[in-house]
């Protein structure tokens, strides 16, 4: 409601901080209005209670990877997500981003958009939503 008021529009999606979100965080977010809860792929299942899932595939910045072979590990989750079948969700860490990584990202986002094949969206567009219940 605080997101609401403050901001011409907020979409009623939640992503959970580093995944840690239980069944009653699911239970109160429904009951609160929400229609989308967005988490990383290997998060415990839970009852949605027909809210929407947005499973992030590629996580930016993985944990224990040093940067030279953190582009690797990128390339490697990129092309396995792509190559499920489903919409590739990406997790940016901006707070903790490096030059080098936001270079990275500026050159995939040039890939993506040179691309014909590949379609930018936004969480809310994927799953329809409305502006989030005050």
């Amino acid at each position: 409601a605080l997101l609401a008021a403050a901001l011409d529009d907020v979409d009623a999606l939640f992503t959970p901080p580093w995944n840690r979100c239980s069944q009653a965080t699911v239970d109160s977010l429904h009951d609160l209005g929400f229609e989308a809860l967005s988490r990383d792929v290997t998060a415990t299942r839970l009852d949605l209670a027909g809210m929407h899932e947005l499973r992030v595939s590629v996580d930016w910045n993985k944990r224990g990877a040093e940067d030279a072979g953190r582009a690797a590990l990128l390339v490697d989750a990129l092309l396995a997500a792509v190559h499920g079948g489903e919409p590739v969700g990406v997790m940016l860490h901006h707070a903790v981003m490096h030059e080098q990584d936001f270079a990275r990202l500026d050159a995939l986002l040039a890939m993506l958009r040179a691309s014909p094949r590949a379609v930018c969206r936004s969480m809310s567009a994927l799953v329809g939503l409305t502006a989030a219940a005050t």
